[in-house]
């Protein structure tokens, strides 16, 4: 079919008179797009690390707890003496004879003068009536859980337990590096503090954790702090 000059014309008329975006336009339609796209991305930003920050919060509330778990549960077993041992050739002269038989706890094991470890001594793992085992002899002093050192490293911020009947295994990590604070303190019958360990029927754990995370209303690293009174078993 043959177009005809006056229906071009028309069209192109047509055409004339529609107008498209300006340059102006299209810039103002640029910078919304990029704020409303920029604010979504802020804000979900925002939304990951708070969620971040919260996770690491709990997991340190939680390394606390299980901490101050298991470190009573060592500690109630302190003193374990069915047998009535008085000697023991696995525990140091230092330690033994001793009228009442051996103690349940020696304090500051390294000797810095910080309460920040605890050697804990019981016949547990089997009670036999030897403590860590019948000695040097084959076979020796090899029963588990019977001499036991409970300390926290401030270089390392964790905890760790050593078991000097199972030298093999070596220092054994405890925790994660979120251990800012760890202490004992020793208590006697009447909840008074005491350096004299004979007397010592309590014993309190405290500790803090710190999360891995800022805080990022406060950048602060948030820290949580929990205590624990734990009562030792009758030992005479």
């Amino acid at each position: 079919m043959v177009t005809r000059p006056t229906d071009a014309r028309r069209r192109c008329g047509r055409l004339a008179g529609e107008t498209g975006f300006t340059l102006v336009e299209v810039l103002v339609v640029t910078v919304v797009s990029i704020l409303i796209v920029g604010g979504v991305v802020l804000a979900a930003k925002q939304i990951q690390e708070g969620y971040g920050q919260q996770f690491e919060t709990a997991a340190a509330e939680q390394e606390a707890r299980y901490a101050l778990d298991w470190i009573q549960r060592l500690l109630r077993q302190a003193g374990s003496n069915p047998f009535g041992i008085r000697l023991s050739a696995c525990v140091g002269t230092g330690l033994l004879p001793s009228v009442n038989g051996f103690p349940p706890l020696v304090r500051d094991p390294d000797g810095n003068g910080i309460d920040d470890d605890v050697r804990i001594l019981a016949d547990s793992s089997s009670p036999d009536g030897l403590l860590g085992g019948p000695g040097p002899a084959p076979g020796g002093c090899t029963e588990a859980n019977e001499d036991l050192t409970i300390a926290y490293s401030t270089a390392n911020r964790n905890l760790t337990l050593f078991d000097r009947n199972q030298p093999a295994l070596g220092t054994q990590v405890m925790s994660d590096s979120v251990v800012t604070a760890f202490r004992f303190v020793y208590r006697d019958r009447d909840h008074v503090a005491t350096t004299d360990m004979s007397r010592v029927a309590w014993v309190q754990v405290s500790l803090t954790t710190e999360a891995r995370l800022r805080d990022p209303r406060t950048n602060q690293f948030p820290t949580y702090s929990v205590a624990v009174d734990v009562r030792l078993r009758p030992r005479w």
